[in-house]
């Protein structure tokens, strides 16, 4: 699973991780904010499942990510999940 502006609490990764033992690349734009990701990956022994990228989802992740696309469900990535037949 692929997630998008992962956050520095990186909540979605770590419960999907946690919960249902699922792996995911997740990204950010933001350095810090990874920074303080991996932090959080780290705490909870989940850097095997949670791998973090800086990278711009729509330009960098898109195009070579396979399996499911998490975003939140934000304005800015509406035309985006309507073009590709997404669900919330």
């Amino acid at each position: 699973m692929s997630g998008s502006g992962v956050g520095s609490s990186c909540i979605f990764p770590l419960l999907g991780a946690k919960l249902n033992r699922w792996s995911f690349y997740a990204s950010d734009v933001d350095p810090v904010v990874l920074q303080q990701a991996a932090d959080n990956v780290t705490r909870n022994a989940l850097d095997e499942r949670i791998h973090l990228v800086q990278a711009n989802i729509l330009r960098d992740v898109l195009k070579v990510s396979q399996g499911i696309l998490a975003v939140h469900p934000t304005t800015h990535y509406l035309p985006l999940l309507a073009n590709h037949g997404s669900y919330y």
